[in-house]
């Protein structure tokens, strides 16, 4: 897995613990969001627009998380409580 720059998106706060700001400057707002645990299994997926209030990840355990953003750019969250 590559991380893509953080100049192109960020995720805030990184580690998280009950909610994380997409900052995407110039993405679509149908660009697509996946989030992976560290086995790769699917724990979250939906479209930017709907997570520009930040998304919830209070149903997430604590551990470290890839974020998708449209299928290639993937940056590592960090679930902590």
């Amino acid at each position: 897995i590559t991380e893509t720059p953080a100049t192109t998106w960020s995720l805030h706060p990184n580690p998280a613990s009950n909610s994380v700001l997409i900052l995407a400057p110039g993405a679509a707002t149908n660009t697509r969001v996946e989030v992976r645990d560290s086995a790769g299994r699917l724990c979250m997926q939906g479209l930017l627009g709907a997570f520009s209030q930040g998304m919830d990840v209070q149903s997430l355990p604590n551990g470290v998380y890839t974020i998708a953003l449209g299928g290639t750019a993937v940056k590592r969250l960090v679930i902590a409580r």
